[in-house]
């Protein structure tokens, strides 16, 4: 008797696991996700969306009426997301870009490997972060050829405008803006959402999000060029990039 109870529990062990064997497995991590293509317009504007910002155009600063004309305008933008509809994000890997106004092409950011599905927001931050910054020199984006880096010890400027103005020292200006940590740190993560429409990243479609960057917006941290310029880290740097923070925001998408 229990011979046949011990065959019959051991027939039953051998179907179970036969079963197991046939279920589907998970999924499998080694399959690669589906994905697309998804491009950011930093669109540099001087206080309206009407005015375009342009190398060698004198502009009026409003709040100081400093008449300012750039001939170099960097900064940096990295560590993008995008929120999906679950409220989970995607972060894309290693992205670190410079927004050089002298390059066009380099306003516009490519983001590859999104996963297929809609996003309701995006996630960026404005400069480089901490980890980059004591890392030693970079490559790409990061590389010291771009001539946005003070020194291993000193880490990169996030955001550069030189130019000429009437009411600068010596008819120039020169802001070299940085700091990373502590009570000085410039570096910002923002966020914003996309409102009714989400955005839709598909495998053949070329989703364009319209970021608008209100260069004017720095100097209102300022007061007037006449004030001097700085290459440093502490309190002009701080006023001047949290103003620069607020002349971020997104205008629209186009899916």
């Amino acid at each position: 008797m229990k011979s046949a109870v011990y065959f019959a529990l051991l027939g039953a062990l051998v179907l179970v696991g036969a079963c197991k064997k046939e279920d589907p497995k998970p999924d499998n991590p080694g399959t690669p996700v589906e994905s697309g293509k998804v491009y950011i317009n930093m669109d540099n504007m001087w206080e309206s969306a009407s005015n375009d910002f342009v190398l060698g155009t004198m502009y009026t600063q409003s709040t100081s009426g400093d008449e300012l004309t750039f001939y170099t305008l960097k900064y940096y933008v990295s560590n993008f997301k995008l929120k999906r509809s679950d409220g989970t994000w995607w972060s894309h890997p290693d992205s670190y870009f410079l927004v050089n106004e002298e390059n066009p092409s380099s306003t516009i950011l490519e983001l590859s490997g999104a996963p297929l599905g809609t996003y309701t927001d995006i996630a960026f931050t404005f400069g480089v972060d901490s980890a980059k910054n004591v890392s030693g020199p970079q490559s790409g984006a990061l590389s010291t050829a771009n001539d946005m880096f003070w020194g291993w010890s000193s880490g990169y400027i996030m955001l550069k405008a030189e130019g000429t103005s009437p009411q600068g020292a010596g008819n120039v200006f020169s802001y070299h803006l940085g700091g990373f940590e502590g009570i000085y740190n410039i570096v910002k993560e923002m966020t914003y959402s996309f409102g009714a429409t989400p955005l839709t990243v598909t495998k053949t479609g070329t989703p364009n999000i319209f970021m608008h960057v209100n260069i004017s917006k720095m100097f209102d941290g300022l007061g007037s060029v006449s004030e001097g310029s700085t290459s440093s880290v502490g309190n002009i740097s701080l006023s001047m990039g949290t103003a620069f923070h607020s002349g971020i925001s997104f205008d629209h998408l186009e899916n």
